[in-house]
């Protein structure tokens, strides 16, 4: 008289476990990428928007003179850089601004560049 035996061989229980520990994985992989990718997006919005701000206010001067100035902003770890050259065409100035996160050496710098009105 045979016996059938119901189950799982133990095999098939460790190739079971592989498959599950190779997909959790990558599973926990792709947590870590996007959560770096949203900080990162979260950087770009708050310099873009420390950008815009700083820009909006040399705008609203309508001229400005050449040369180089430096600041912080209230909001922490973040500075500005500005550099006012003459440009090609008479009247205006050249302006990049550039914005970065001074706690991080190595983030990325964001910057933008446009052109003002000379000072008379």
């Amino acid at each position: 008289m045979s016996t059938v035996k119901k189950g799982f061989l133990l095999f098939e229980v460790m190739v079971s476990m592989a498959l599950l520990t190779v997909s959790l994985l990558f599973i926990i992989r792709a947590y870590a990428v996007s959560r770096d990718a949203l900080r990162r997006s979260v950087d770009v919005v708050k310099a873009s928007l420390l950008l815009e701000e700083k820009l909006w206010e040399f705008e609203s001067r309508e001229t400005i003179a050449a040369g180089t100035d430096s600041g912080d902003f209230e909001m922490p770890d973040y500075s500005w850089n500005l550099d006012v050259r003459a440009a090609q065409t008479p009247g205006l100035n050249q302006v990049s601004l550039e914005v970065f996160d001074r706690g991080d050496a190595r983030a990325p710098k964001y910057s933008v560049l446009t052109y003002l009105g000379e000072e008379e």
